[in-house]
């Protein structure tokens, strides 16, 4: 899958904020409260979206930069930024498997739900080992299997249920590969990050409808390519009937759907 393609996430940007920020940002915020950000620290935010979790880390006092293989996402950060008067934010396009950084760069290095949709997560490990000073922290976020992801699973039961064809969701490998807490405990001990700690994060999303979920997944490129496996005209059929399948399970006011995420925490 290519969902670190720069073209996707561009034609989502302007969005993705109001979308899927809502989302994410509970997460991370605990992975900066493990982080612990704080006035003078050097702090990179690797793909970085549209800069919720960066802006936060620049509230604290931090140094920020945030990167992301996006142009039209780093835009966005940018013009946030500088819409709230945060002269500590630097946001540029780059590769998280390629960082543009010389070695020790940053006391704090962050990647929320980023190195799980990269084609090479050892390399985006990596990376974000090498640019950690010594003495620095670093923390990861990824998605758990999509079993202990609320809206996920009801998603899956769906698919199955109306579109046998559909079979499964195709997961990037990286996802998969970091989906526990072990694996992902492992994957950051093969990028040599030192004392590595993985935690369960979880929440519960609450969003103002059953038709609220279909719909964002216009927002991220994983969920529309799901629906475009099933044909030229699926990504509206499909989206139509998970709407009536959530409006009859969920009634049409808000709805709830727990998620678990792991943090890991490592060190230079």
């Amino acid at each position: 899958m290519k969902d670190c393609d720069p073209k996707h996430w561009d034609a989502v940007a302007e969005d993705y904020a109001s979308s899927s920020e809502p989302i994410t940002r509970p997460y991370g915020l605990d992975a900066l409260a493990e982080l612990g950000p704080r006035r003078g620290l050097r702090h990179l935010e690797a793909a970085a979206g549209t800069g919720g979790l960066a802006l936060e880390a620049a509230r604290s006092g931090c140094d920020v930069t945030a990167t992301d293989s996006s142009p039209a996402m780093v835009a966005r950060i940018a013009a946030r930024a500088a819409g709230e008067g945060l002269a500590n934010v630097t946001a540029t396009v780059m590769d998280g498997q390629a960082l543009d950084f010389p070695e020790g760069s940053f006391d704090l290095v962050c990647s929320a739900f980023g190195v799980m949709f990269f084609p090479d997560h050892r390399a985006g490990l990596s990376e974000l080992k090498r640019v950690l000073a010594p003495g620095g922290k670093a923390a990861v976020v990824v998605w758990s299997h999509p079993d202990r992801m609320g809206h996920l699973s009801d998603w899956r039961e769906l698919f199955r249920d109306d579109f046998p064809e559909f079979g499964d969701l195709e997961r990037p490998a990286a996802w998969r590969a970091m989906d526990t807490a072990d694996s992902l405990a492992a994957e950051m001990q093969a990028a040599e990050f030192r004392g590595v700690e993985v935690q369960p994060l979880r929440h519960a999303w609450v969003v103002p409808s059953s038709a609220w979920r279909p719909e964002e997944g216009r927002c991220h490129p994983f969920f529309e390519r799901m629906l475009a496996r099933l044909g030229p005209d699926s990504p509206d059929r499909a989206r139509a009937r998970l709407t009536a399948a959530f409006d009859e399970r969920y009634g049409d006011g808000p709805a709830t759907f727990p998620a678990e995420a792991w943090l890991a925490i490592g060190h230079r």
